[in-house]
């Protein structure tokens, strides 16, 4: 049975578990420097806070024969362009073959945050113009709080997700684990990749685990608006399912509370 065919209703959560919400759309080749810095100034108003990151490599060169006539050489890769707003939760990055509009918690909601996108996504195309799309995605990363018992009884992460990762029970508990998954979708005609891990709580006597829903489609991505947005409208209802399929009523009921 297909993600769709499953029907999952949707559920509302009045404290979602998303940390991160993300839209990548992936070009097959690079945007020039120059266009993508005309871009960036387009979002100022949007995004008043700004940064421009270079990504540099190091290359070594070691000669064997001689020690001192070794050197290295450092090189400047790519230049990644970060805006956001003025409270850091809203985020528009540019990198050279990618846009990508990101939503940190507390996480509004598709309508508002799609709604977003489309407006940047527009903005975007005003100056850049017309650029070959060869991948469309949505990541969401999901932090599961679970709060520790009094006494320090042990947790399960199996009572919260059904993904894990199984040992053999005579090796004990297992003190963190990290697990990825790559699913096809073939009603998308695209893939899930899925992580998940132990990840360190920021929260006072709990634990936390790492849920990551990457959907996406490589190969074959729409190139009109009217296509773009009824793929990730499609992905959206095949992430809230796969989200749904990985959870417990256990970690429901801590999204309620």
């Amino acid at each position: 049975m297909s993600l769709a065919e499953a029907a999952v209703t949707e559920q509302k959560y009045s404290r979602p578990p998303i940390t991160e919400a993300v839209f990548e759309v992936r070009f097959e080749s690079s945007i020039e420097p120059g266009l993508s810095e005309k871009v960036f100034r387009q979002f100022a108003s949007a995004y008043p806070q700004e940064e421009t990151l270079h990504n540099l490599g190091v290359h070594v060169n070691v000669n064997p024969a001689n020690v001192q006539a070794s050197h290295a050489q450092v090189q400047r890769d790519h230049v990644v362009y970060r805006r956001s707003s003025n409270d850091r939760s809203q985020l528009m990055l540019l990198v050279p073959n990618a846009f990508v509009v990101s939503q940190l918690a507390p996480y509004p909601g598709w309508e508002t945050f799609f709604g977003r996108f489309q407006n940047d996504w527009e903005r975007f195309k005003k100056v850049a113009g017309y650029q070959r799309i060869g991948r469309i995605g949505v990541r969401y990363l999901n932090r599961i709080d679970i709060p520790i018992p009094a006494g320090d009884v042990t947790i399960d992460p199996k009572d919260y997700l059904n993904i894990y990762v199984k040992t053999p029970e005579a090796l004990g508990q297992q003190v963190a684990y990290a697990g990825q998954v790559l699913h096809a979708l073939p009603e998308l005609h695209g893939n899930l990749l899925l992580n998940t891990a132990i990840v360190p709580s920021p929260l006072f006597d709990h634990i936390s685990i790492m849920l990551d829903l990457d959907v996406h489609r490589e190969g074959g991505a729409p190139q009109l608006d009217k296509d773009i947005f009824a793929l990730l409208t499609q992905i959206r209802t095949i992430k809230d399912d796969v989200f749904e399929h990985c959870i417990t009523d256990a970690a429901r009921s801590l999204f309620n509370r």
